[in-house]
């Protein structure tokens, strides 16, 4: 004699997986269980279109490239502008040409010309394409190679900023560097050095007057300079906020144009008694220092 026993067995479906049970040997009842879903494979800010948004704003940051730190002069470091600067409404800054002689002009030469929304999306699809849509900190090479600078990378995209921080890129590695760092520096060499090419060559760009300058200073004797140099030793400009209590001002950009647009990298500026040393915050004397300048571009660090 056989005994009817329920009988459970899945049923696989394009659309899941269905649970068949017979019901005492009535007609059997079918409940559709829902398909596991996959991993995600969404890229972070990627619209319905495809494209990749991004903040839209004169003022924000969608992708900028600098060099920092390392063996330089204290105005150089100070003073760094972006490799490459591209703001959310295609508005893009770059190091305009360079004077090849020392002194140099205090102030930077900063070119500006605006990219089309199609350009921007190409160097993002690249970034895309080298896995930059992450944050990275690599001082791999820091043991082996001394006084070099470090690469920033930033890039926004949808709510998300991601930033990378490679010391001495372009340096070679030594044969023990682990795999996945090799690659990721080389991924991010290749977007420096591929990125600007994709905006285009900036024919029409012009000379960026930026709104702001941030000043500060390093108390340096004249006396001291090169004799073969022209030193150029001024009072601090009485337009500029006073520099007593603090270690750096921030001051408007036609005012820094107007005080300082003649000035070089063998400009003096006297502080007035009571200024601070922006190192030790005390307070000095009359003083002779050396102007440290940068311009407040979109995303730069202020005072």
């Amino acid at each position: 004699m056989l005994l009817a026993v329920p009988a459970l067995f899945p049923v696989l479906s394009s659309c899941g997986v269905a649970s068949v049970e017979s019901q005492g040997g009535g007609p059997p009842v079918v409940e559709e269980v829902p398909a596991p879903s996959g991993p995600d494979t969404s890229v972070p800010g990627e619209s319905s279109g495809g494209a990749l948004s991004h903040p839209t704003g004169a003022e924000d940051v969608v992708v900028r490239i600098a060099n920092e730190g390392g063996f330089t002069t204290a105005q150089n470091s100070f003073g760094v502008v972006p490799q490459l600067l591209v703001t959310g409404d295609g508005t893009t800054y770059r190091p305009g040409a360079q004077i090849a002689i020392y002194p140099g002009p205090l102030l930077p030469t900063i070119e500006r010309f605006s990219v089309t929304e199609d350009r921007i999306q190409s160097v993002l699809a690249l970034a895309e394409e080298l896995g930059l849509f992450r944050d990275v900190t690599d001082t791999s090479l820091s043991s082996y190679v001394a006084d070099a600078g470090t690469t920033t990378v930033t890039l926004a995209v949808g709510d998300e900023t991601y930033r990378w921080s490679v010391y001495a890129l372009g340096m070679n590695a030594p044969d023990t560097e682990d795999p996945a760092t090799s690659a990721d520096r080389e991924a991010v060499s290749r977007f420096v050095n591929e990125a600007p090419g994709l905006l285009g060559d900036g024919t029409d760009a012009v000379i960026a007057e930026p709104d702001a300058f941030a000043v500060s200073w390093i108390e340096s004797d004249p006396g001291a300079a090169d004799p073969s140099i022209d030193v150029d030793v001024r009072p601090w400009p009485e337009s500029f906020p006073s520099p007593a209590g603090v270690s750096c001002v921030e001051v408007d950009g036609d005012l820094v144009r107007a005080e300082l647009g003649d000035a070089t990298q063998a400009t003096y500026l006297i502080l007035p008694a009571g200024s601070s040393d922006p190192a030790t915050s005390d307070a000095l004397g009359e003083v002779d220092v050396l102007p440290l300048v940068r311009a407040l571009l979109p995303g730069s660090e202020g005072c």
